[in-house]
């Protein structure tokens, strides 16, 4: 190649480089036509990974809101279910604790019949006696549980809060809670079931010292005949007194509560029995005083009649040589 043409040649790239420039940078600024056809290999790559990582962070997102939604709503439920039966299981305790104070004076009146009967089982039957005291222990036990209040465990918080805490809880701590919260509403209606029990149970006790009470009665009633034929030269006032104390606990009717007037209707009787004892202890002293004083009157009179028919019986000379009769001087 000659020298003319390697210089012509740089001279028409030489002038030919600024026109090029011009062209790359109207390229540059050009708009980029729509869809990927615009963006080189590396740029589409990393938009397609940015795109993807946003969808994905966008699904996780919305994975996450809905089940926290979901476990508000499974707390809110759950706090309230916790709550209806934490109150009906303490309106249940509250019902036991009042027929606990309901039953309070049963159980002093019960043992106070009892403490009165048991000196006097031969008045009624040993039977009947064991009976009241059998009834009133039973009662007492019965009164002597106290109703405790049902509460909740501390760490479980307040029903109302398990919505908020079943969103925050990991695994184990949510599954810890929903253990707790299905153990809770099986103990509770548990609790309220056994006050029920209980009241039914104190309802039972105080009718068994009522039916002992009147088992006390119907032993009363048939042991006074008895009473009745060891006594028969008792006065007829003292019968009578009998008889009507024993229609007086008669009148209580078939379950007698084992209040004052039933241990009064009771005194009666065994004062009335008592009474009617003695009338015919006495009765039968006065008759037996009688019947020795007559038998030493006899007894006397037939000494002084023997000794008057022996006086006249003796010849009349026997008192001839008496001591003082003035036939023994010289």
């Amino acid at each position: 190649m000659s020298l003319a043409t390697t210089l012509g040649q740089s001279r028409f790239h030489g002038s030919d480089q600024p026109t090029e420039e011009i062209r790359l940078t109207r390229r540059t600024l050009r708009p980029a036509p729509p869809g990927w056809s615009g963006w080189s290999p590396r740029t589409q790559l990393a938009l397609a990974g940015l795109g993807l990582l946003t969808a994905v962070l966008g699904t996780v997102l919305v994975v996450q809101v809905v089940s926290a939604q979901d476990l508000r709503a499974d707390g809110r439920a759950d706090g309230a279910a916790l709550t209806t039966a934490l109150e009906a299981a303490r309106a249940d305790v509250a019902a036991l604790a009042d027929a606990i104070e309901a039953a309070g004076p049963a159980v002093s009146d019960a043992r106070a019949l009892s403490d009165l009967l048991t000196p006097r089982a031969g008045d009624l039957s040993a039977e009947a006696v064991e009976g009241v005291t059998a009834a009133a222990d039973a009662l007492g036990a019965a009164v002597a549980a106290p109703a405790v209040e049902p509460t909740l465990p501390a760490w479980l918080g307040s029903p109302s809060g398990l919505a908020e805490r079943y969103v925050s809880a990991d695994g184990d701590e949510l599954r810890r809670l929903r253990d707790q919260v299905a153990f809770q509403l099986e103990r509770l209606p548990d609790l309220g079931a056994d006050a029920d029990a209980r009241v039914a149970g104190l309802d039972a006790a105080r009718a068994d010292v009522a039916t002992a009470a009147a088992g006390a009665v119907q032993a009363a009633q048939a042991a006074t005949p008895r009473i009745l034929a060891a006594g028969p030269e008792a006065t007829p006032d003292a019968r009578t007194r009998l008889e009507q104390a024993v229609a007086a606990l008669a009148a209580l009717g078939d379950a007698p509560a084992p209040d004052a007037a039933t241990r009064t209707a009771f005194t009666a009787y065994f004062s009335a029995a008592d009474g009617f004892r003695l009338s015919h202890e006495q009765a039968v002293a006065a008759r037996l005083a009688a019947e020795q004083a007559a038998a030493e009157a006899a007894a006397a009179a037939a000494d002084e009649e023997a000794a008057r028919q022996a006086q006249e019986e003796e010849p009349w000379w026997r008192d001839w040589w008496k001591p003082g009769n003035g036939r023994d001087r010289p």
